[in-house]
């Protein structure tokens, strides 16, 4: 462990990202910038920590980090393969082997950085959530910092009622559909024995919906829907169109929603992006 040095390579990484590459707009006057590259607490909000443990992992002081800040560090710097695994070497942990700590690419998070005028996220091939921007954090909440606690995308909308009422009823059987798809095609990528294996049997053994999806799905292929009806506590049901990017290397999806330059959704997206995330709190689990 060498925590001297990993400040140092932390500050060099922050250093050469130009804040305008990761969705930081630029500034002006009395608010211009006095680095060219992210500031600390740029480098904090990105990581998701504390903006005195960033400066103080900066300094090589404080606790070592642990894996979970590692990963998100990794991600809000953007680093590639190599300087992953050099920043867990010097923080003295191992790599992680997969889960909520997957390391999503510099290009994928590149692309998602300029999406930010739709909601956007990365997933693991279980519907996990990497990472989300601020638009899908308002039309879905908080589904990273949670992750380890009460699982993705999928677990959510079969066993959280609060969740899926955040899909309008009508097309609710479908996302239930492309939703288990989605795990069966991954399925054969699994050990027997492993994680996701024994995850999608509890989902299974807890959930009839599910089984029952499970058993029907056995020879269909996941394909992402062409739109999806979204709830909005606020705003009403807004109707977005669904695309999907694999990455093959790590069998993520970096998934994203748009609306028609001029279209009623494109007007809701605009409000979504001014209500934010606060307005989650009033969704309500229906009686669905």
């Amino acid at each position: 462990m060498n925590l001297r040095q990993l400040g140092e390579i932390l500050k060099a990484h922050r250093d050469r990202i130009p804040p305008g590459s990761v969705g930081f707009p630029p500034e002006a006057g009395s608010d211009r910038r006095r680095v060219s590259g992210l500031r600390r607490d740029e480098v904090a909000r990105l990581a998701g920590i504390s903006l005195e443990y960033y400066s103080s992992l900066e300094q090589g002081r404080g606790s070592r980090p642990s894996p979970a800040t590692l990963a998100g560090l990794c991600r809000a710097l953007r680093l590639e393969w190599s300087q992953r695994a050099q920043l867990f070497e010097l923080a003295g942990r191992p790599l992680p082997g997969g889960g909520s700590l997957q390391h999503v690419e510099p290009g994928v998070l590149f692309l998602l950085d300029r999406m930010d005028g739709w909601p956007a996220l990365v997933l693991d091939e279980v519907g996990e959530v990497l990472v989300q921007n601020e638009l899908a954090m308002a039309l879905l909440g908080d589904l990273v910092s949670e992750r380890g606690a009460r699982g993705g995308i999928v677990e959510r909308f079969f066993t959280d009622p609060a969740f899926r009422s955040r899909f309008a009823r009508a097309g609710r059987e479908a996302i239930a559909k492309v939703l288990t798809t989605m795990v069966r095609s991954a399925h054969r990528y699994w050990p027997a024995d492993g994680p996701a294996a024994r995850a999608i049997a509890r989902l299974a053994a807890a959930n009839t919906e599910f089984a029952d999806l499970w058993v029907a799905t056995e020879r269909l292929e996941h394909v992402s829907p062409a739109s999806v009806e979204f709830a909005h506590p606020t705003l009403g049901v807004i109707t977005l169109s669904c695309s999907c990017m694999h990455a093959p290397r790590t069998r993520q999806r970096l998934v994203w929603c748009t609306a028609a330059p001029g279209s009623a959704a494109a007007d809701q997206l605009a409000l979504l992006g001014v209500l934010g995330a606060q307005a989650m709190p009033a969704t309500e689990p229906d009686d669905a």
